[in-house]
């Protein structure tokens, strides 16, 4: 799970070793700027564990981002996340209650649509064991990680 915030720390990341799935969680609001800075932390910490392309973030204490961050997360991010991890990254969000309205809008649908073209899925929760359930279903039925040799 995440570490724990500190003052400084609005966001925080880790790896579970033994889900081998990336872990991500907001402490309250976040700017579009600190939302690029956060998904670049988020990639770094994939690959320094051999291309992770599994994510639980929890953004329950954020606030939703701007048009802006939308567009560069499907058209940007999405295709170099594809690129730089090797296969299909799995996103599963945990909501807040403010967050579902926008949620359940066709412009998110829309960013659906055209991340799943880049290989890319997000899908949204209101609970986090649902959201979990969901990245290990993902994980169990993906191709690449049953090909690869147990170590």
């Amino acid at each position: 799970m995440p570490l724990p915030a500190t003052a400084e720390a609005n966001f925080t990341c880790t790896y579970d070793a033994v889900r081998q799935q990336l872990y991500g969680c907001w402490h309250g609001p976040a700017t579009d700027a600190e939302l690029y800075e956060n998904y670049a932390e988020l990639m770094a910490l994939a690959e320094a564990h051999g291309g992770c392309r599994f994510w639980l973030l929890d953004m329950v204490a954020r606030n939703w981002h701007q048009s802006g961050f939308g567009w560069w997360f499907r058209n940007e991010f999405a295709p170099l996340a594809h690129a730089t991890l090797g296969g299909p990254l799995f996103i599963s969000y945990v909501l807040g209650a403010a967050h579902q309205a926008i949620v359940n809008s066709p412009g998110t649908q829309v960013t659906q649509h055209n991340c799943a073209a880049a290989d890319v899925y997000p899908f949204f929760f209101e609970h986090a064991e649902c959201a979990q359930e969901w990245l290990t279903h993902q994980q169990t039925h993906d191709e690449k990680l049953r090909s690869r040799p147990i170590a």
